[in-house]
């Protein structure tokens, strides 16, 4: 297995309008490093949906980030549909934070399986499930912090993610 940095990234945030009260300014996005990768075959397909997802975690654009998501996408507030997820994190994250997490989660190294690629940074996770036949790469959870999760399933699975990915990092 080897270990890759890709393309750095850095961009402008905007702040969120619509007919909920005006949320606090969004201070400008934050400058991007670098992607931790695994690579063991030297050209997997999830690196672009990851590198689109990052880079759209570094500008926080939202629009960005909902085209990446299928339906039945497991965050911090359940399994929704993307609009409704991205609703969701604009509407409950009001400092950013959440958005603010998804980059550094990404810079660190992954772990990959037969299951996918997961990243964990602390109690963080992000999971890519590896494509089946026929099939385009996704992502299927993002949780800012798997202690402050209120959806039960999603939190076993948090929690499931971080285990795992613990004991394939100490191997």
């Amino acid at each position: 297995m080897y270990f890759f940095a890709l393309a750095a990234c850095s961009g402008n945030g905007s702040s969120v309008k619509g007919n909920r009260p005006a949320q606090p300014p969004v201070a400008p996005a934050r400058s991007c490093s670098a992607i931790g990768w695994i690579d063991d075959t030297g050209d997997d397909p999830q690196r672009d949906l990851i590198e689109e997802i990052y880079e759209a975690a570094c500008q926080r654009d939202y629009s960005r980030l909902q085209k990446t998501m299928g339906d039945g996408f497991h965050s911090q507030y359940g399994s929704h549909s993307a609009p409704v997820t991205i609703r969701l994190f604009k509407e409950f994250d009001a400092s950013r934070k959440d958005i603010e997490t998804l980059p550094r989660l990404l810079e660190g190294k992954p772990v990959t399986d037969q299951g996918g690629i997961t990243y964990v940074l602390g109690r963080a996770v992000a999971v890519f499930p590896r494509p089946v036949q026929d099939t385009q790469p996704s992502w299927s959870l993002y949780v800012p912090n798997c202690s402050a999760v209120p959806d039960l399933s999603v939190a076993e699975e948090c929690k499931l993610d971080i285990s795992l990915f613990n004991q394939a990092a100490d191997h």
